[in-house]
């Protein structure tokens, strides 16, 4: 016998009805934007990690020099077969 998430257990059910708690689901996984989450954002982070930044306007633009860095690896690293090879 499988047993169900802990969030959808009965006894967190009746707690959260007896407590007026509103359950809240979560938004549906999108397949498309898993690749942002495991390699973009960390990716990003790690490149700009120490760095001081004087304003916004200074923000943007090494985000943007760093998008223009990553598009032209991930294109060199693309195969004939359309995945990214590491």
């Amino acid at each position: 016998m499988t047993m169900p998430p802990a969030h959808d257990a009965l006894r967190v059910r009746e707690f959260l009805a007896k407590n007026s708690v509103t359950k809240m689901d979560h938004p549906p996984y999108l397949l498309d934007l898993a690749p942002c989450d495991f390699w973009l954002f960390p990716k990003s982070k790690n490149a700009l990690k120490g760095q001081r930044f004087a304003d916004l306007s200074d923000i943007q633009r090494n985000v943007k020099t760093l998008s223009k860095v990553f598009r032209k690896t991930i294109f060199k690293t693309i195969s004939g077969s359309g995945t990214i090879i590491s």
